[in-house]
Parts: C-alpha cells; structure tokens; sequence
C-alpha cells in the first residue's frame, strides 16, 4: 500500500523530531556541560525525551488506516 504524500510527510517529520534532539543536545555543550546544573541537565533530558514520545505517538496513532487522520 502506497503513502499518501501527507502522510508520508507527517512521517518525514516525525522521525525528524524524534532523532534531532540527540543530535542536538547529546554532546558537551549541552547534556555532558560540566558547568550545567543537574537541574538544567534533567530538564534537557526531559525536553530529549518529551521529543521522542510525541512523533512515537503521533505515529502510532494511525499507522495504516483508512487515510482518515
């Protein structure tokens, strides 16, 4: 079954904004930052986390259906 252009590209962006703050973040400028504060450090983790469960849930919200969104 063929992916309708929409759909294909809410797929595009959801995959997008589950792996770009890893990319952004997951370095020593920001999670690994020894001047960070464990309390600014738990929120960057939280917002990291927070962009892996929206696009898994809007993705999971109707993988095939009937192209009703």
């Amino acid at each position: 079954m063929k992916l309708p252009l929409g759909r294909w590209l809410i797929s595009l962006v959801a995959l997008l904004a589950l792996i770009g703050p890893y990319g952004a973040d997951w370095n020593e400028t920001h999670l690994f930052n020894p001047h960070w504060s464990p309390h600014a450090k738990f929120h960057d983790a939280q917002t990291m986390l927070l962009g892996t469960f929206c696009p898994s849930t809007s993705s999971a919200r109707n993988p095939g259906g009937s192209g009703v969104a």
